[in-house]
């Protein structure tokens, strides 16, 4: 008889328990705090030699034309490439 994949199976730690405390989740990945305005997300223009960000992103945004495109862009406040980012 084999056993219904759908249904999600378990598997308990076996282990010692090395953590403490009321609260023992553990993260394993940096937070980061988003400044004023940038939690609902933004728009990045981005070429080989600069990067912009626009907060709020606008309405419909999807829909303009290419001049509405560069305007936005000129809008858009400069921030420096991460390292990871540069381009050859």
């Amino acid at each position: 008889m084999s056993s219904d994949r759908r249904q999600p199976r378990y598997f308990g730690w076996g282990g010692t328990e090395r953590r403490s405390g009321t609260d023992r989740r553990t993260t394993s990945q940096r937070r980061i705090t988003l400044s004023d305005g940038y939690g609902a997300g933004w728009l990045t223009f981005e070429s080989l030699t600069e990067k912009r960000r626009l907060v709020p992103i606008p309405p419909h945004w999807e829909d303009l034309s290419q001049a509405d495109l560069r305007a936005l862009c000129e809008r858009a406040k400069r921030v420096a490439k991460s390292e990871g980012e540069r381009m050859a």
